[in-house]
This record gives C-alpha cells, structure tokens and sequence, in this order.
C-alpha cells in the first residue's frame, strides 16, 4: 500500500495502527492527535476530515481485526484532539464506532466502548443526536457474553447517563418508543439494563416519567418475574419509587390504561408480583376514585381471591382487604341511574348504531322524582327539560347517545361476582356476596333489573358446605324478594315502552310475559282481585316437563320460567295479603318459595341437611308468616304426595319449636282474628298432606273439635311405622312447653270434652311403649272423669267459639280426607295385569 493513499498519515503512524500491540497502536493514536490538533489550530477543516475519513475506511472497516482496533484508537484520539469543535464531526466519527459493536472479535467490541466512551466525554449533550443508535447498540451489548465488553459497555453507560441527566432537550417520548420495543425482553442483563434506565431518568426532576407509565409498566411486572434475586429486587425498588412518584405527580396520570394491567398482575402465582400489583391498585383507587368504576369487575376478580390468604400471605391478603374497601367506597347512589339501554340489554337486545332512532340516554326517572323535581325553590324557575318523546329521532342533528356515561358497568360486575361465588375458598366466596349486598344497598333498582340472572346463582349457594356463606345468600335473596325497587322499575319500564312505541321502534320483550322482566305484586294482586283466574301450573308439573334426566332436575329446579311463576304469585301474593302481611313483596318472593321447594325436591340431601336452618333463617330475615303461609300455598298444588308430607313434616317441626316462629305460635294461640283464621285455613290445607302433623296444629290453634275429628279418621288411614313413630314425637312434644297451654286446659275437662277425647283417642292409637304411658300418667292427672259424659255438651268447647264461627271446618275436613285418600291410594303397590289364561305371550 502506497504512502500516498494515507496522506497526511505518515507511514509509520499507518504501520503503528496495524500493529498487533496495542503499546504501538496507542503511540500512533499520539500521532494522529498531534496531527488534528495542528489541523484544528490552522483552521485545515479539509485535513480533519481526510484523517477522520482515512480511519474509517481504512481502519475501522477494514477485515483485519487489528486494523479495527487502530482505526477505532484512532478516531478516539480524533475525538480528544477536537475538543469543542467535535460538533460538526461527529457524524464521522460516531457512526463506524457503532458498526463494530457488532464485530465478531470481542476485543473490537471492547475497543468500540473505550472509543466511544472517549468521544462521549469531549461531545456530552451533542451526542444526543445519536441516542437511539446508542442505546440499541449498548442493550445488545448489555448481554455480551465477554464480561470485559460488559464491562466496558457499563462505563458507557453510566457516562450516558450521566449526559442525558444534563441535557435539557432530550426526547423522552422518542426514548420511551426505544423501552416499548424491548420492555419484553427475556434476557436478564437486558432487562437489568433497561430498568436501570427507568430508574435513572425517574431520577431527574426535570423528566416527566410518570405520564408514559403504560408504556413500559407491564414490562417492569413481566421483568420482576425474574430468576435473579438481584433483578428482583432493583425492580421492586423502581416499581417502589415509581409508585411513590405517582402519588406525588402533580399532572395528568391515564390510571384506566394501566388499571387493567394492575388487576392482570395482581393475579399472579408469583407472590412478590402479586403483592406489588395490589399495592398498585390500592394507591390507583385512592387516587383516582370513581374514575376507575368502569373496571370494577377487572378488579374484583383480582382482589376477591386474595381475601382468603392467610399466614405466609399475610401481606397480600391485608393490602387486598384494603382495596375491597375502597373499591366498596366507591359505589354510591349516583350508579343506580336507570337508562334505556338498562331495558335494552335487559331484553338482550343489542345497542343501536349512530344512525338508529335516539335512545333516552338521561337517567330515567319514576313518577315521584319528576315531581318532586317539578317543585322550584323560591325565588328559582325550574326549566323544563324536552325528553324528545315525540320527536321521530331522524334529521334533528341530535348525536348517537353515549353508551359509556354510565361508570359502573353492573352487569360485568354481577358476572365476576357470581363467578367468585364459585371459588373454593370460603371467605372469597363471603365477600362475593358482601359485594351483592353492598350493590343492592346502594344500586336498588339496578340490582332488581339483574334478579333473574342472580337467582339460579344465589339458589345454588344454599347448597355451599359454610353456613356463613348460605346465611348471606339468604339475606340477598330477602333483599331481592322485598325489594322497594320494584314499583320503579315498574314505572320506568312502562314509560320506556311507551317511548319505544312512539319512536315507532320494533316491540322489545320486556313486558311481563318476559323471562327477565317480572311482574309486580301490585299488578299481581290486581289481576287476582278482579276475579281474573288462569290455570296455575304445579311445581311437580313444572318440574315434569322440564326435567328430561336425573341429572338436570337441579338445572330446572333453578330456573322456573317466569310464566310459572307469575301464576303462582297470583294465587299465593293474595292470601298472604289476606293474612295480613304488611310487607312489600316482589314477584321474587314468589320465586324464592317455589324454587326453594323444587330444590328441596330434587335433592333430599339438602334438605335433611339444610332445609329447617334456611327455613328458620328466611324467617328471620323476612317474615314467619309470610314463609310459612306461602310454603303451605305453593305445597297444595304440590303433585308429589310423598315430597309434600316429608316437606310438611320440616315445616311442622319448625313451626312447634323454632324460636323464629315464636310470635307466629303465640298468634295461632290467641284469641282468632280474621287474619289469623286465614293463616289457619291457609296452613291446614298443606297440613293436610300429613295427618299427625294437622293434628298437632289443631292443637296448637286450640282447635280441639276438628282435633278429635282428625283423630276418629285416623283409623281409616294406613297407620304405618313412620305414622306411630310421629304419634311418638307428638306425645313427647306435648309434654314440652310449646303446649303447655294445652296440658292447664285439662285443668277444666267440662270444657275441653274435645281435648280430651283427642288424648284418648291418641292413647288408643299408640302401641304399649313409653310414650303410651307418658300419655296415660298424663290422662290420669285430669281432674274428672265427666269429661266425656254429656252432661257438659251445653258448655261451649274451650277456645273454639270464635274459630268454629269463622273457619269452615266441614271444607277444611273434607278437604283433610280427600287429600289423605290420594295419600292411602298413592302408598298402595300397582300390579301389572299379566297375560289372560292360556296366553304363553310374554312368558317365552
């Protein structure tokens, strides 16, 4: 190679740059500096660029690996011999740098960090230009397996840093672009790298890193997944220190673009993550508020589940009790705006389009809203708002209604929650439905909207192995049944169909005849009061036609259509009226009643198990008689006379010794009003499915002469094991202090001729055992034996005169035998008629 090709380079500088020995390459690396420097002074702009071209092309490219080395050695020495006029040069000397990043030969690659390195410190803030190159170059070299090139490259580095530390005019949201494409890296001295950088530049006060948070903060979960203790734990400290600093920011933060990316890591297997995401999601709801409503349910699925932690989850599960709370705080009476698109998605139908008729999208209001709204204050004029009712919703420039006014998206929230419902630990399980509670209690008339949907769910949960949990989907399905929303939706609904008429749009199903959308009582109880009457469908019925296999009759047990319901409620909602109940039902209590029974029905587990405990606790949490009154309702036209005289047995039991039912007993005891002689009518016809237990409710009421006309018959009846063993029961729960006041009305036998014609007539019945002689010592304390004489026939029975004037006791005992001749007739075996004489057919 001729000396003249490297001028103004003299040979043994070209020569020294070749060499194999760095010594030598360094001393002519000396050369070229001295070389710019005189170019420089003498203002040879020309020269400077020939000694920087010559090494690049010459050098720095060439296929000699030594020759790389010089050529980069070289344009370091350039660097330093320019000094502050380095400016209009760097985009010579920086671009073949970072070419050799890439180099094959790992010393090349070291040299290309100490040269770049070099030329960092003379330019600073000028390299800036260059960033995006350097960055990419330094995170591949980031994971260099050459630690002497790691090594080099971390000096690099922290010089970078350093400079954009300084610079007040760098792009962060050019750099963020840069973080975006390798946040996902799964190199750990990569993502080491980055998120040191995340680290550095939250550091400076003048860079705004808390605005681009949704870009790289999934990345900065997915690294703290890492093996590497030590990458675990500078993440955590620059999540840490990043969460500090938006709690401190004083702009604008996007908490809806990294909510959901909080609530996805929050489920993690990974405790460290799963810790940290919480965390997130507290101080976000803290900060943000109602803001974050729309995803409730993204969050509730990520929280519910963390509630049941315990011991060496301590931590998470404390955290997560806390963003429940807030959560739960959020959720006021301001979400319980009803709108049309509530009855639309209600019907299951899908939103209109921009260019469909328009969509009331104001919240919808009863009829005592808008008065009390049409009511000015003094001295004020209230404007009166055109709802657009007649308008025909075309040319009048109106925009399409926006869907997402609404924060709180109850259907999705209703959806997770009843998912959680399924979860296997009990207390996720407890706060699902503390969730239901709350929402009902702040959203009533939304909640009542979703009723149908909850039922089956709610049903289901009463055959949950906790008590806690059942005790609460019993209290919500109370709540659901006396709801005080009803008459509102009622309204609003009717003047949302009246609007969908007028707009001319297609009838939508949500009338009564509606799966989803219930009737009220009050429309229920007008229809039976005007005498209307319509064939009510049976529970076993219902269950017949539904049930095509054993495995789903629990499927259809919990999902009675409402047409069936409907029915029922117009013949059970009246008598309860009748019996004086003073509560508000809905048509859910209805539901409840026969779902409860078709449940009990098909699995006999739950009820031996369960059925007295939710029967007592629905009694507490609503009214004894209204569930007494309306089980005995829906069981008269129970078909199943077998289910019907186990169920009446349970509910005998429970009306003779619950405490819940205290004040129902003391009423049955007293002296009978009209109200009352309805209950009594109403309970002695189901009663009647099973004779020892009407037996006992004559003696309850005082009832003595339709009591010892019970007992007469009773030889007429199949007096069976199980029969003698109720007679036993009875006899022991005389002698208990429910029927006290039947054991001091022996105190006057002139006046209870018929009480004690029933003792004896029970006496009879019994085999010799020991209640047969707990009964005879009792007979034997009677103070005289004319009771059964007919000198006393004159004196009025003791406590019957009123119920006998009131009370059609003839219907009721024919109504008694009847129902137990079905009995009789239903417990005899059926033959199969065989072939006539002389037929071999069927016996082949």
């Amino acid at each position: 190679m001729a000396e003249k090709d490297f001028s103004p380079l003299t040979q043994t500088v070209v020569r020294g740059l070749n060499d194999k020995l760095y010594e030598k390459r360094k001393t002519a690396a000396l050369e070229v500096e001295r070389l710019i420097r005189e170019a420089v002074a003498s203002g040879d702009e020309k020269q400077v660029q020939r000694i920087a071209a010559i090494l690049t092309d010459e050098f720095a490219v060439s296929q000699n690996p030594n020759s790389r080395k010089g050529g980069l050695i070289g344009l370091a020495a350039t660097a330093i011999a320019l000094g502050k006029n380095i400016n209009d040069h760097l985009s010579q000397l920086i671009p073949p740098v970072l070419a050799c990043f890439c180099d094959q030969d790992s010393r090349v690659r070291y040299y290309a960090c100490e040269a770049l390195y070099n030329i960092s410190k003379v330019s600073r803030g000028k390299l800036l230009m260059f960033f995006n190159r350097i960055f990419d170059g330094l995170s591949k070299l980031a994971a260099d397996p050459d630690p002497n090139v790691k090594n080099g490259a971390e000096l690099l580095d922290r010089l970078l840093k350093d400079i954009v530390a300084e610079s007040s005019t760098f792009d962060i949201e050019a750099f963020m672009d840069l973080l975006r494409d390798r946040i996902y890296t799964s190199n750990p001295s990569v993502r080491q790298f980055l998120v040191s950088w995340v680290r550095a530049l939250d550091a400076v006060p003048h860079f705004d890193v808390i605005p681009h948070l949704p870009v790289f903060i999934d990345g900065l979960f997915v690294i703290l997944s890492e093996e590497s203790k030590e990458i675990r734990k500078i993440c955590q400290t620059v999540l840490a220190e990043l969460l500090g600093g938006v709690k401190r920011y004083k702009g604008t933060i996007n908490y809806a673009a990294m909510i959901n990316i909080v609530a996805l890591h929050s489920q993690s297997t990974d405790q460290l993550i799963q810790y940290t995401a919480l965390l997130w999601m507290k101080e976000f709801l803290q900060l943000a508020g109602r803001r974050l409503l729309p995803y409730t349910s993204s969050m509730l699925a990520a929280i519910l589940p963390c509630v049941a932690y315990s011991d060496d989850k301590q931590q998470i599960h404390d955290v997560a009790l806390a963003a429940n709370q807030l959560l739960l705080n959020l959720i006021g009476a301001d979400d319980d705006q009803v709108t049309d698109v509530d009855f639309l998605l209600e019907a299951g139908l899908a939103l209109p389009e921009a260019k469909s008729p328009k969509v009331e999208k104001e919240p919808l209001k009863s009829e005592k809203e808008k008065e009390r709204e049409k009511k000015p204050t003094s001295g004020e004029v209230t404007p009166i708002a055109d709802s657009g009712a007649g308008g025909d919703g075309e040319g009048d420039g109106e925009k399409p209604p926006d869907y997402s006014a609404c924060l709180l998206h109850l259907r999705s929230v209703v959806d997770i929650l009843s998912f959680q419902l399924l979860h296997k630990s009990i207390e996720t399980r407890s706060a699902g439905l503390r969730w239901l509670l709350h929402l009902h209690l702040k959203t009533p008339k939304k909640i009542f909207l979703l009723g149908t949907q909850l039922f089956p769910v709610l049903l289901k949960t009463l055959s949950d192995p906790s008590d806690k949990v059942v005790l609460l989907a019993l209290e919500m399905l109370a709540e659901l049944s006396s709801s005080p929303a009803e008459q509102e939706i009622t309204e609003l609904r009717s003047e949302f169909e009246a609007r969908q008429r007028e707009r001319g749009t297609v009838s939508i199903a949500v009338t009564a005849s509606s799966p989803d959308s219930p009737r009220s009582v009050a429309e229920t109880s007008s229809t039976a009061a005007s005498g209307t009457t319509t064939a009510t469908t049976s529970p076993r019925e219902h269950r017949a036609a539904n049930t095509s296999s054993p495995g789903a009759s629990v499927s259809s047990a919990l999902q009675m259509t409402n047409e069936t319901i409907t029915k029922m409620a117009e013949m059970v909602l009246p008598i309860l009226q009748r019996c004086g109940s003073d509560n508000q039902l809905t048509i859910f209590f209805t539901r409840l009643i026969c779902s409860l029974l078709s449940l009990f029905s098909t699995d006999r587990h739950l009820l031996d198990k369960r059925g007295g405990f939710i029967i007592r606790q629905l009694c507490l949490l609503l009214s004894p008689k209204d569930i007494l009154c309306a089980l005995a309702a829906v069981l008269t036209q129970e078909d199943d006379l077998h289910f019907a005289s186990l169920m009446v047995q349970y509910l005998n039991s429970i009306l003779l010794t619950s405490s819940e039912l205290f004040d129902l007993r003391n009423e049955l005891k007293k002296t009978p009003t009209k109200e009352s002689c309805i209950m009594f009518s109403t309970l002695f016809r189901s009663w009647s499915h099973n004779a020892v237990a009407t037996l006992s409710l004559c003696l309850l009421a005082q009832a003595y002469e339709p009591a010892s006309y019970l007992v007469r018959t009773f030889g007429d009846l199949d007096v069976t094991v199980n029969f003698l063993t109720e007679i036993d029961r009875l006899v022991q729960m005389l002698e208990s202090p429910i029927f006290t006041h039947v054991r001091l009305h022996l105190l006057e036998p002139h006046r209870c001729r018929h009480l004690v014609i029933t003792l004896y007539g029970v006496l009879l019945l019994l085999p010799q055992t020991g209640a047969f002689q707990k009964l005879h010592n009792r007979l034997q304390c009677i103070p005289s034996g004319a009771a059964l004489t007919s000198t006393s026939l004159e004196q009025a029975d003791l406590g019957a005169s009123q119920l006998l004037t009131i009370v059609d006791f003839e219907e009721l005992q024919a109504h008694f035998s009847e129902l137990q001749a079905r009995h009789v007739l239903a417990s005899r075996p059926t033959y199969r008629r065989g072939p006539p004489m002389g037929s071999l057919s069927g016996y082949a």
